[in-house]
């Protein structure tokens, strides 16, 4: 095997006592092109050296597109703190990993960006054409460096791969090929071209979803696993629902299991598509994604259905979505426990607390918080972390009080007002004042009560 390429750089970083080195060799021989890099990298940790090298490697098959990549990451034995654990992995065909090379072990050099300078530059750049020479990559009408989805080496070499598979891409492809790649059955009855085999394979192949997915959108990259679940939850006429709401934004969502699921009826398509029209990605991100709820409400309706109980799901926003799950899961967790947990208080101190506030006309109506179901339900009413306060309900009484549609939540500690918030924790609106400081002078005479926990509402099995 001939070496083409051997590159090796030492430097030494401003103001520290820290080497780093580097390393890159390019090989080949009629049949297989290998690409290494290796980089050493020294760092402090309270005051002490320690030592890191990255190792990466790429061997292709000139005859079959096929490729191996390697990669390892080792500690030095005298290492005082490992910023990361020993690594080592080997894949056939991995496109994720073929990111990884190409990113950080051959353009970035697992530095921060220009750290290895001019000369590291001009010899990437060198080793690029020889990898189009060696692999007679042919570049007529590419232009992979000013038009690049990842990076220019990776794209080069997914077309590669593609091309000498006999399997025709689409703009999308780059990322695409990195969550599946087509099975020979359905790459056969596609005429070979990538996207509608891998729609076909999906069950969800549409001339809509050909045109979308095919051309390149920088700003949207949909996850094709995410948009198999989502047309397969809303059934064979998903395209009328997709007209509704931004499917493209939130199919960038990430879902994390292949299970999948099928409306009942029309209605629940409808609630579904209602709530996702009210899509809000700050939300969503709070709790973990719309997807990834809907996927929940569906582990939770079938668990809930087996243990016989009847659930329907109606929603119309995707906050009720997410209130509706936290509601199936305190349903799970009955099921699964066998009871429920409230805190308990004398019946006159209930009755005495909870009796309305009526101040120039206006009625106040306060609520004592004492099962765990009220605490979760509480929380996603108010958006706030009440559904967490369960746990201290020994040391706290914990109330609500509303007015009209305006609602507050307040928690007393000995008989004394401990603190007061309004909805996602903001300040109460004045008029609520008059109201509390009667109801705080009520909550005086229970100073010395304290809430017990007990099991209610068993299920006998």
């Amino acid at each position: 095997m001939e070496i083409l390429h051997y590159y090796e750089q030492e430097k030494y970083e401003k103001n520290k006592p820290l080497r780093s080195e580097a390393k890159l060799k390019l090989a080949a021989d009629d049949d297989f092109l290998i690409f290494t890099s290796e980089f050493y990298v020294e760092y402090l940790r309270l005051g002490r050296m320690n030592y890191l090298t990255y190792e990466h490697g790429l061997t292709i098959n000139k005859n079959t597109g096929d490729f191996t990549v390697i990669y390892r990451l080792v500690n030095k034995k005298d290492n005082t703190h490992k910023l990361y654990q020993n690594t080592a992995k080997v894949k056939k065909n991995n496109f994720d990993m073929l990111i990884e090379i190409t990113q950080r072990g051959f353009y970035g050099g697992e530095k921060r960006y220009n750290f290895w300078g001019v000369k590291y530059k001009r010899t990437i750049s060198e080793i690029y054409k020889s990898i189009v020479k060696e692999l007679k990559i042919n570049l007529e009408g590419k232009e992979y460096e000013k038009d690049q989805a990842i990076n220019p080496l990776y794209d080069m070499l997914v077309d590669y791969h593609l091309d000498k598979k006999g399997i025709k891409g689409h703009d999308n492809v780059y990322w695409h090929i990195c969550e599946v790649f087509p099975k020979k059955k359905w790459l056969k009855l596609n005429d070979n071209k990538f996207l509608p085999a891998v729609l076909d394979q999906y069950g969800i192949k549409s001339r809509f979803l050909i045109s979308t997915l095919s051309v390149k959108e920088k700003k949207c990259k949909i996850n094709l696993k995410s948009l198999r679940f989502l047309c397969t939850l809303l059934g064979e006429n998903y395209v009328d629902y997709f007209r509704e709401f931004e499917w493209n934004t939130i199919c960038m969502e990430y879902i994390k299991s292949n299970k999948l699921f099928i409306c009942e009826n029309d209605a629940e398509k409808k609630a579904i598509t209602k709530s996702l029209k009210t899509y809000s990605e700050i939300e969503a991100y709070i709790n973990d994604g719309v997807l990834n709820t809907l996927f929940d409400l569906y582990t939770l309706k079938d668990f809930l259905k087996q243990n016989g109980l009847i659930v329907k799901l109606k929603s119309n926003s995707s906050h009720q979505l997410i209130t509706l799950k936290d509601t199936w899961d305190l349903y799970k967790k009955h099921f699964k426990l066998g009871y429920k947990l409230r805190y308990t208080i004398p019946h006159e101190m209930i009755k005495d607390l909870e009796q309305e506030i009526i101040i120039d006309n206006q009625v106040f109506k306060p609520m004592l918080i004492l099962s765990e179901d009220q605490f979760k339900i509480e929380g996603m009413i108010m958006k706030n972390c009440m559904a967490k306060q369960f746990n201290v309900g020994a040391l706290y009484i914990h109330m609500a009080m509303s007015l009209n549609k305006k609602r507050i939540n307040l928690q007393y500690r000995r008989g004394l007002l401990n603190q007061n918030k309004a909805k996602a924790n903001t300040i109460v609106p004045q008029e609520f004042e008059p109201a509390i400081e009667i109801l705080s002078k009520k909550m005086l005479k229970y100073s010395m009560v304290s809430p017990e926990k007990e099991k209610y509402d068993i299920i006998n099995r």
